[in-house]
């Protein structure tokens, strides 16, 4: 699901430049709950790629292209892909392990902060992305944060998707992961798999493409991603040994490739 709002605000006569530092200190009232550092390298490695479409439509719509924020980047996923259509993104996420095992790129500055308090300067971008994280998020901090940021008549795109979907013999063998992991969710899971229709985002909603995700993996990128997963760590790792196997039987070889849809919209 791709959720995108821009905002109606008069432009103020006042310009800000955007800095490579940034100023604000973190909240220390907001608690971050870190679900990913531990296993930041699977999580650059297996994480599936969102679409050149998904850009090529956000570019399309924002009346500047000097600067994005890309808001819980993870590894920089998302703000690899900005940089072919902004001078510059700024990429934060409020995990240490996450920051460090991003990918470097002269156009992309990354730093490690909280959604709530990122420490730009006001008013400064055009473009503010949160792929597959708002969930996460202490949201009415966020929106606050976000509307002093964001550019008079910019623009918030948030977008999330759900479980993989590749054949019926491989499908059936991930549920049952999801099912025997079930209780090992954090409770944001929850808003994710109703594919963000439970937030009310306070701007102006536009209407967005149907854009969707397609991956070719080997059962072994399909275990990895698998691994990354928020579900307790320890239970996650001992459910993916045990369906190795079987995984194998309905897949062919770990290095056989297979077509998967991850649905977002």
């Amino acid at each position: 699901m791709l959720c995108c709002c821009t905002t109606k605000r008069e432009k103020r006569a006042k310009i800000h430049s955007a800095t490579s530092e940034l100023s604000a200190a973190p909240n220390p009232e907001h608690r971050f709950s870190d679900h990913f550092s531990g296993h930041a390298g699977e999580y650059a490695a297996h994480r599936p790629q969102y679409p050149e479409a998904l850009y090529h439509f956000l570019a399309e719509q924002c009346q500047d292209h000097e600067l994005a924020w890309d808001c819980a980047t993870g590894n920089g996923q998302a703000a690899l892909s900005l940089a072919d259509h902004f001078d510059r993104v700024i990429a934060t996420d409020a995990s240490a392990g996450q920051v460090a095992a991003a990918t470097a790129h002269p156009k992309i500055s990354y730093f490690v902060a909280p959604a709530e308090s990122s420490g730009i300067e006001d008013e400064t971008i055009d473009l503010l992305t949160i792929a597959q994280a708002v969930h996460w998020f202490d949201l009415d901090a966020f929106f606050r944060e976000a509307n002093r940021v964001v550019k008079p008549g910019g623009l918030l795109a948030a977008w999330t998707y759900a479980n993989s979907r590749v054949n019926n013999e491989v499908d059936t063998v991930v549920d049952n992961v999801i099912e025997e992991v079930e209780n090992y969710w954090p409770p944001e899971r929850d808003i994710v798999m109703n594919l963000y229709r439970d937030i009310t985002f306070p701007w102006t909603e536009i209407e967005v493409p149907t854009i969707h995700m397609q991956e070719n993996w080997t059962v072994d990128q399909l275990l990895g991603y698998i691994r990354t997963w928020s579900a307790s760590s320890d239970i996650r790792k001992t459910v993916v040994q045990i369906r190795f196997p079987c995984m194998n039987r309905h897949c062919g070889t770990p290095g056989a490739y297979r077509h998967g849809r991850l649905p977002g919209h």
